[in-house]
Parts: structure tokens; C-alpha cells; sequence
């Protein structure tokens, strides 16, 4: 079975126009029985229509993306006369509405943003463009290295990040922990013609006596063989998909317009 991905919509009808429920059953009723939109199955949709507000909202699942979803929307709303499901009156709803939502796979790295004007007859799609950085990266965004020693702050969702130390040579000690787990990672950022280079991993709670090493400790462990060479990066780390989602998911700054 292929992965599933989440997706969501919230559909504005037009309040100036008189209200078609037969349009918004017809709507519901394809979406439910729709492969596209109900891969996890039928429990996997959910439509909530609120006369009152005139809005529809919508929950559903597609396989691997909802890049199906989002096509097939796009071609309901098109002026293509062929392959439509929905009946004229269904199809001038969703041209006269506004349309905000996206999708994504928590753990993976994919998330995305959509959303439609009124009268528009296509999707404007956003892609998160940062959700497969290495740590180094990741760190980065979030300005980590500038942390106060000894400091932990919490960013996005309720991942904490603490520079453990720093030392004059510019040799950074993280700790990074959220609900998934976390890990100790030491990084040399001396070179300034390159990223910042791993030299030690451990996961939390696995590491012991390790997870309370300085950096002195940690290099001069490294050095004489007593502390083994890396031979695994942080990106291995089980929960490094969920942790990076939490930790810049949701910044807006990384959705791009698909062209």
C-alpha cells in the first residue's frame, strides 16, 4: 500500500448568489466516492457543509500526494468538455468560489499549500520547498547557531533546541529533542568555503554517558579512538522527517507557486 497523504479544503461559496444545495450534495457525493480523495477509505473523507456561512469543508486522503485531487478539481473547473463528473450546476459552483487548502504526509517531505479566486478556473499551487534539508540546514533557518550557550527554545511544534556549547574554534554542540525522540550533534563550522560538517551523532537516550560530554571530550574521544569516527549523519535519525516538518512546516516562506 502506497503512503497516504492528508488533505484538506475549505471551499467559500458565493454569498450573493442564491444557494444550490443540490450543487453542494452533488459535490460531496462524487468526492466520497472518489478513488482520488478517499484512498485510506471512505472513513478517510469527511464533508462539513455550514448553510449559514456557505462554506463546505472538507478532509480526505490521497496515495502518496493529493496531486491527483488537485487535478482533478483543476479539470472541473476547466473549459475542457470532456472526462467531467460533475454536473454543470456543481461545476459553476466551484468557478464562483474561493478556495483555500492543501496536503501533506507528516514525516515526509511533502506539504502544500492551495488556493483559487473567485471566477479563477485553476489552482494556485504551493510546494514547501525546505521540508528534505539536511540539519545543518535546518538549524540554519532557524538561526540556531546564534542560540545562547546552554539555552533551549522551543521552535514549531514543541521541538526544543539547545546549543549545549560553542567553543572559540567554532565547534557547536546541539541537543534536539521533540515528541518523536531526538539527538546529540556536534558540528564544525570553521570552514567558512563550506557547510557545517557533522564530526559526532548519538540519539538521545541511547547515548548514556555520551550525552554529557563537552566539546573538548568529544574531540579528544575522537581523536584517540575512544569515541568512534561518525559513521552515521543526523539526517538518520528515525524522526528526522517529523521533527524537521514540526520545526519549519509551517513557515510560510518556503511554499513556491508551482509554474
Amino acid at each position: 500500500m502506497a503512503n497516504i497523504a492528508t488533505g484538506y479544503l475549505s471551499i467559500g461559496l458565493d454569498k450573493n448568489s442564491e444557494l444550490n444545495k443540490s450543487a453542494v450534495d452533488e459535490i460531496i457525493n462524487n468526492l466520497e466516492n472518489n478513488n482520488h480523495f478517499t484512498y485510506s477509505g471512505p472513513d478517510g473523507f469527511n464533508a462539513i457543509f455550514n448553510k449559514e456561512d456557505r462554506i463546505l469543508d472538507l478532509d480526505f486522503c490521497g496515495r502518496w500526494s493529493c496531486d491527483s485531487c488537485w487535478e482533478w478539481i483543476e479539470n472541473e473547473l476547466s473549459d475542457a468538455k470532456d472526462n467531467k463528473e460533475l454536473n454543470p450546476e456543481a461545476r459553476t459552483l466551484l468557478i464562483n468560489s474561493e478556495i483555500i487548502g492543501g496536503s501533506f504526509e507528516f514525516g515526509a517531505p511533502y506539504k502544500d499549500r492551495v488556493t483559487k479566486k473567485k471566477g479563477a478556473k485553476k489552482l494556485d499551487i504551493y510546494y514547501h520547498s525546505k521540508l528534505d534539508s539536511k540539519w545543518w540546514e535546518v538549524l540554519e533557518i532557524i538561526n540556531a547557531f546564534n542560540l545562547n550557550e546552554g539555552v533551549s527554545q522551543n521552535f514549531g511544534n514543541g521541538v526544543e533546541v539547545t546549543l549545549c556549547e560553542k567553543s572559540d574554534s567554532e565547534q557547536y554542540l546541539f541537543k534536539i529533542e521533540g515528541g518523536v525522540g531526538g539527538f546529540i550533534v556536534l558540528y564544525d563550522k570553521s570552514d567558512k568555503e563550506d557547510h557545517p560538517q557533522p564530526l559526532f551523532f548519538c540519539e538521545s537516550g541511547f547515548g548514556g554517558e555520551l550525552e554529557e560530554l563537552s566539546i573538548k571530550e568529544i574531540i579528544e574521544g575522537l581523536e584517540s579512538g575512544d569515541l568512534e569516527e561518525l559513521d552515521d549523519f543526523p539526517e538518520s535519525f528515525h524522526g528526522t522527517g517529523e521533527l524537521i516538518y514540526d520545526l519549519i512546516g509551517d513557515s510560510d516562506d518556503f511554499f513556491e507557486l508551482e509554474e
